[in-house]
């Protein structure tokens, strides 16, 4: 990956701006928490025996 291509060509920077890796890591907790809880919540109003019922 980058810490082979920075071995290399230690010129090139191989590394993404601060900016990239905040933005990447605030979509990817953003899209866990929106489609964790989305799920979480529709299931809390449903009543217990009728969701653990089979069908």
């Amino acid at each position: 990956g980058a810490w082979g291509v920075r071995l290399a060509f230690p010129q090139l920077p191989a590394w993404p701006p601060d900016w990239a890796v905040i933005a990447a890591l605030a979509t990817a907790l953003g899209t866990g928490v929106l489609f964790g809880v989305l799920p979480a919540r529709r299931a809390a109003r449903l009543d217990a025996v009728q969701a653990l019922s089979k069908r």
